[in-house]
């Protein structure tokens, strides 16, 4: 059966919806259930909402009245009887469409349900006030079909246009991919998309492409990654001729938000734009200062507000170590990582032809011939001037040697720009590529075993003697000079070349420094072509081996290498573990045979051994600065210590002003009780070894209600007074002991480690209840020092009577 025609679907939901209309009436906003992010406390953007509200308030109003901004809603038919009741109205009147629109109220707490207009209505809710809170809405009965539905939920018409990913995800969802199919919104929203010609040619470019169109696909389960999708650089991803690369990258941006995710789809779809824009180029598993920056974000709500906080703090979990080797990949950071590997295979295309072939990464293992190599060894550069070898088979000489190129190409672009178009007969100024450069190239191509025409037309030609010879014929052009011998003229310029030292390691230190400084000074770029100094500051260092080293986990501050090894990785995965290198010492590659040269070539090489000093002075500078980091760290660390040592100082010194306290009133309020002790005490002077059954017998009777006698028994301090005591014996000072409040029959158990805390509280709450104290030869006693005194006289009991 055939599906009906577009027409056929449009005529049929127009007729219902003229059916289904209802009129046009000003209700009250409290009377419209429509979502508003800020008033529900949910998630999602207020963008629009922030948008509409300031062009109300710049308008000192609102135009509602016009067609175009009127809401939409649904309503039963018996609330749509009662309300035009209510108003005194008849629904043809309600039809009408006549200004002032008839105001409609509804009973507190009934609500209809609005489906589109939602941000207009949100943004009237925080501008308007007072009698003014009512919106104009179109009303349409509640049993319309889903069709109309979706189509009076649009809310396309004279809105913003949408953007490239809304396109892509609308259309691709209605085309049945991760969302239902529907013949009529698809070519209704490809219609709109037409209106853009490039835009839509593009769109079908896209769609044709099966490997690149079904890795965006993958990434519709996560539809907020469309925030930075660009339609506009199809052509460029399609010409680039390695949808091998761009799926990689594709593929590894869709497992870092579904790992952090759970791979739950609904948690997928809860994730906002916002949330990815604050992510996207950040790895706060390996950089702290990116980690203290989403922190309190993440915590916060201000990023995946959407989730509730212990979800967040699970969340938040994953996205560290999930970017403690790489930064968070998204469309925005592929796009313009695309750059950046365009300007590669430009580099790659002088020495290699591809254009017949399929994709580049079929020209690349067609080109590689495994020629001139050791059968279990894989050669490896370890430098521009220093090479190396590990154990393997031709599988991953093959992989090893893909991936050198690639780097060396990543390293080397800016001096190996595109070739300009042979149509183009316009006189441009364009930059030329670097000869010595390109032969080093393909020197480094050659010795990896890759073989190709350009390759070999390349070395043909040694550096120093084109740029020689070019040296020569700009001086003087041809058209006005002639030279009668320019071989000869070219071989003297060589010699010239080969008088040329070496630079010195401190010079090379001294311009070492001076990028470091340089590159401080300019933002780093998280993604895309970078700067020029931080280029020519990772240009050092983006050879295979360092790459464990460049994705470095514990940084204070992201580093451009780890941005370059983390675009790398993304697009070609982490390579193998390589294991033992053996290392060897090679020449520059541009060296060619001439015995001029053989000079330079021996300069060349000590020029390499100052490269490496120079290398591990930039090391050295890279820990200094780690140091310092890492020294502010502990600075701020050793502060808060210093801080809350400071606060502790201050509650010790309100006590200490509290102890002041009790001992004044101690000595200001205490009567001589020296002859009411003496009565209490029957056998005076007291023995200063009493035996356990005097010491009871000592005891005051309870009916003396004024007087009281605490006891202390068995009682010794980790640090006594007097050098008798600390000839105590060691056992009986680990002896608990009591405390009797003879008077209260309060008893109180001690241990020796509380050293006479315990006391010293109680007594300073009897002197606050109006008892004073002494020893048993009627000496006053303060709070601070009864338990020392009379623990060293042995005598173990406090006098307490109460004041008159």
């Amino acid at each position: 059966m055939m599906a009906p025609s577009f027409a056929a679907v449009n005529q049929r939901i127009e007729e219902e919806k003229r059916a289904k209309f209802c009129g046009t009436a000003s209700l009250r906003l409290s009377a419209l259930e429509y979502r508003n992010p800020r008033r529900d406390g949910a998630g999602g953007s207020t963008r629009n909402i922030d948008a509409i509200e300031r062009m109300f308030r710049q308008e000192n109003g609102c135009r509602k009245e016009d067609s175009r901004h009127h809401a939409k809603a649904v309503i039963s038919p018996q609330m749509l009887e009662a309300a035009l009741r209510n108003a005194g109205i008849s629904g043809e009147k309600l039809m009408s469409d006549a200004l002032p629109f008839y105001e409609l109220e509804f009973d507190p707490g009934i609500q209809i349900e609005c489906i589109e207009g939602h941000d207009r209505l949100a943004a009237a809710d925080n501008v308007l006030y007072g009698s003014k809170t009512r919106w104009i809405v179109d009303l349409y009965l509640n049993d319309i079909c889903d069709d109309l539905r979706l189509l009076l939920s649009d809310g396309f018409d004279y809105q913003k246009p949408p953007d490239d990913g809304t396109y892509y995800v609308t259309i691709r969802s209605f085309q049945g991919h991760h969302g239902e199919k529907n013949r009529f919104f698809e070519n209704l929203w490809l219609g709109r998309l037409a209106t853009n010609a490039n835009k839509r040619d593009l769109f079908d470019q896209l769609s044709t492409d099966k490997i690149l169109c079904s890795s965006f696909d993958e990434l519709l389960e996560i539809p907020a990654l469309f925030g930075g999708f660009w339609l506009g650089s199809i052509h460029h991803l399609i010409r680039m001729k390695c949808p091998e690369l761009h799926r990689s990258y594709l593929n590894h941006t869709f497992k870092w938000w579904h790992d952090i995710c759970g791979g739950e789809q609904a948690a997928m779809r809860l994730i906002t734009r916002e949330d990815v824009e604050a992510l996207e180029g950040k790895a706060p598993g390996a950089c702290a200062a990116d980690a203290r920056s989403l922190f309190s974000q993440v915590m916060g709500g201000e990023v995946f507000g959407n989730f509730a906080r212990s979800r967040r703090e699970e969340i938040w979990s994953l996205v560290c170590s999930s970017s403690q080797r790489c930064l968070i990949p998204s469309l925005t950071t592929f796009f313009n990582d695309r750059k950046l590997l365009h300007d590669a295979i430009d580099s790659i295309r002088k020495i290699l032809d591809f254009r017949d072939k399929p994709t580049l990464n079929s020209s690349l293992q067609e080109a590689f011939k495994d020629a001139d190599q050791r059968q279990d060894r894989c050669i490896i550069q370890l430098s521009e001037t220093t090479f190396g070898s590990v154990a393997g088979d031709a599988e991953l000489r093959k992989n090893l040697a893909i991936r050198q190129i690639w780097l060396a190409a990543i390293r080397n672009y800016t001096e190996l720009p595109a070739e300009p178009q042979k149509s183009s007969t316009m006189a441009l100024s364009r930059s030329q590529s670097n000869i010595t450069t390109l032969y080093e190239l393909a020197s480094l191509a050659s010795r990896l075993g890759f073989k190709s025409d350009k390759i070999k037309a390349v070395l043909q030609v040694l550096p120093d003697r084109a740029i020689a010879r070019n040296a020569l014929l700009q001086a003087r052009k041809p058209a006005t000079f002639i030279f009668d011998d320019l071989e000869s003229c070219i071989e003297q310029v060589v010699d010239v070349f080969a008088v040329a030292t070496p630079v010195a390691a401190a010079e090379s230190a001294e311009n070492m420094v001076h990028k470091v400084k340089k590159r401080r000074s300019v933002s780093l770029k998280r993604f895309g072509r970078p700067n020029q100094a931080d280029h020519e500051y990772d240009r050092e260092r983006l050879f295979l081996p360092q790459i464990h080293e460049g994705l470095n986990s514990n940084m204070g501050e992201m580093s451009s290498t780890f941005v370059r090894w983390s675009m790398y990785c993304a697009y070609f995965g982490t390579p193998p573990a390589l294991g033992a290198v053996d290392i060897e010492t090679r020449a520059n590659l541009s060296v060619p045979a001439s015995q001029a040269n053989e000079k330079a070539q021996t300069k060349m090489t000590f020029e390499g051994e100052h490269q490496s000093k120079l290398k591990e002075l930039a090391r050295d500078e890279e820990s200094r600065r780690e140091q310092l980091d890492e020294l502010g760290l502990e600075i701020r660390r050793r502060e808060a210590e210093l801080a809350e040592l400071q606060r502790q100082t201050k509650i010790a010194q309100t006590r200490l002003d509290s102890l002041h306290e009790a001992d004044d009133l101690s000595h200001n309020s205490m009567p001589d009780i020296r002859d009411s002790v003496m009565d209490l005490i029957p056998n005076h002077p007291v023995s200063r070894s009493p035996s356990p059954s005097k010491r009871q017998s000592s005891e005051v009777p309870a009916s003396q209600n004024r007087n009281t006698h605490l006891e202390l028994q068995n009682l010794e301090s980790d640090n006594p007074p007097t050098e008798h005591r600390r000839t105590q014996n060691a056992t009986e000072s680990d002896k608990p002991f009591q405390i009797k409040f003879l008077e209260l029959k309060k008893t109180m158990t001690m241990k020796p480690s509380q050293k006479g805390h315990g006391v010293m509280q109680q007594a300073i709450l009897y002197m606050k209840a109006g008892y004073s104290l002494a020893d048993r030869n009627g000496a006053r006693l303060n709070p601070r020092d009864c338990y020392d005194k009379v623990v060293d006289d042995r005598t173990y009991t406090i006098i307490l009577q109460k004041d008159r």
